[in-house]
């Protein structure tokens, strides 16, 4: 894909979570038609999205409290970019 043809959908699949087209339509349940159609620009659906960034651990919860936290090689990442580990 060419960078003037890259969409908001298709940095997130690839670049934030690391997936390959072939790879989020495994994990979401979906073909890899609809997984390029959402590389266009369609809409991913919220379930997918979360999906997608819980696979690596870019999303702990849903739940707010835990909003900004996320896992990065074997610590957690608070909201304040600080890292810990157990």
């Amino acid at each position: 894909m060419k960078y003037h043809e890259m969409t908001k959908n298709y940095f997130f699949r690839e670049f934030e979570c690391g997936l390959s087209t072939e790879e989020t339509a495994e994990l979401c349940f979906k073909s890899v038609s609809t997984v390029k159609g959402w590389d266009k620009g369609k809409c991913i659906p919220n379930e997918c999205k979360r999906l997608m960034r819980r696979h690596n651990r870019l999303e702990l919860s849903h739940s707010k409290e835990w909003e900004g936290f996320k896992m990065t090689n074997e610590s957690l990442e608070l909201p304040t970019g600080r890292r810990v580990k157990p």
